[in-house]
């Protein structure tokens, strides 16, 4: 996972370097990319190799990629405008354009479904992505599995990277940013959902993120994980999935192909962060570790390998 993070780093910064005289804020960027990595190297230089759950280098060596994510999506805000020109909305016309032939008129669609209080359940569950992210990982490594750790924390940050990508590719808003002319009132709920509504459309700077939608795949791919290694948890981790992928389409923040597109990526995502976890460990392993459907670990010298 370090190597994935601190790679993806360089060549931002070096990124940031050839945009700077057209980038805003470039020398912010810069610096806070050389503070990355320089943070990233001191930890790696001082660490003593046997992870503790109790030990600040750890902790922080171990969850400073969270941090790297979420500083990497507000940065694609000024990033992406200077890379791409989508003033004319092209993008969203097109992913638009689909949900026209899928589902005839998208509004009417989801205005004959809309429902007080599904709204304000399904607005829940969208804002629930962001437990959703971390819990799994937390889970593993306040129980010590640090091997399993990486390869799951792997997964979810090549999903995040993948879809950063997908925004720089194929920049588009989302039709609450360009086609919500007549929202159903029945959408804002008893008053949670038109708050989070609002909240989402006020964030400054935000990067063009609908395709594809980090929020359907996250949503899919950490109960998938959770179905691999921690089945106890899937159970209740599975619904809010569900919810999430519902959500972005209800709520009308993504179109259908960006759900569709994250579905695709999902696999891809799976196979590259665990071949970047069984290739790079952050620490030389001592003792395998697999983790069966049950909640208790089994130890077992093929442990991570499918």
């Amino acid at each position: 996972m370090d190597v994935l993070v601190q790679c993806t780093n360089a060549l931002l910064g070096l990124l940031v370097l050839c945009l700077a005289p057209r980038l805003p804020h470039a020398g912010t960027f810069l610096a806070a990319h050389a503070a990355y990595a320089l943070t990233m190297f001191v930890l790696i230089k001082f660490d003593h190799g046997h992870p503790r759950v109790s030990d600040p280098l750890t902790i922080l060596r171990y969850w400073l990629p969270t941090c790297f994510v979420l500083i990497l999506y507000f940065e694609l805000g000024f990033l992406v405008p200077t890379l791409r020109d989508y003033s004319d909305y092209r993008y969203d016309r097109v992913l638009q354009a689909i949900d026209i032939w899928l589902m005839g008129d998208p509004e009417a669609f989801i205005r004959g479904l809309a429902n007080t209080t599904l709204s304000d359940v399904l607005t829940v569950c969208y804002f629930a992505f962001y437990p959703l992210t971390l819990i799994l990982p937390a889970l593993l490594f306040v129980r010590g599995a640090f091997e399993l750790y990486q390869r799951v924390a792997a997964i979810i940050l090549m999903a995040f990277l993948l879809s950063y990508v997908g925004y720089v590719i194929f920049p588009a808003l989302g039709p609450h940013r360009l086609f919500d002319v007549q929202r159903p009132p029945e959408l804002d709920g008893f008053g949670l959902s038109r708050a989070g509504y609002q909240w989402l459309r006020g964030i400054p700077n935000e990067p063009p993120d609908a395709f594809p939608s980090g929020h359907a795949l996250i949503a899919m791919l950490v109960p998938a994980l959770a179905w691999r290694w921690q089945r106890t948890w899937f159970w209740w981790l599975a619904p809010f999935g569900l919810g999430i992928v519902l959500s972005t389409i209800y709520l009308r923040l993504h179109y259908v192909t960006d759900v569709v597109a994250s579905v695709v990526i999902a696999p891809i995502a799976w196979k590259l962060g665990s071949a970047v976890a069984r290739r790079f460990p952050m620490h030389a392993s001592r003792t395998p570790v697999r983790y069966r459907a049950s909640p208790g670990p089994v130890h077992d010298s093929a442990n991570l390998e499918t």
